[in-house]
């Protein structure tokens, strides 16, 4: 039960946490800390776009999509939670 719940927690913060903080990002920051917070979806995009594709030609092909998605997903997270620290340690 706990198992579940935490590995759940971590794929919903690797799928939303990169994306909701590069858009916040592109609306409140400026310079380089707007570029260093759109960084994740750009990773992302590179990182989705071939495992669609791949997954439209034939679907069995990918179905170790999510031992990729988490490893990725939480570097993301991880990248994305030390821009966030380091903007709020410049800005104070």
């Amino acid at each position: 039960m706990v198992w579940a719940t935490a590995s759940g927690l971590v794929v919903w913060t690797g799928i939303l946490f990169p994306p909701g903080l590069a858009i916040y990002a592109l609306l409140k920051w400026q310079g380089k800390w707007r570029l260093a917070a759109a960084a994740p979806v750009a990773a992302l995009a590179v990182f989705f776009v071939p495992l669609i594709l791949d997954w439209q030609r034939d679907a069995t092909a990918v179905n170790l999509w999510g031992l990729l998605f988490v490893p990725v997903a939480m570097l993301l997270a991880i990248y994305s939670g030390m821009v966030v620290i380091l903007y709020r340690r410049e800005k104070t």
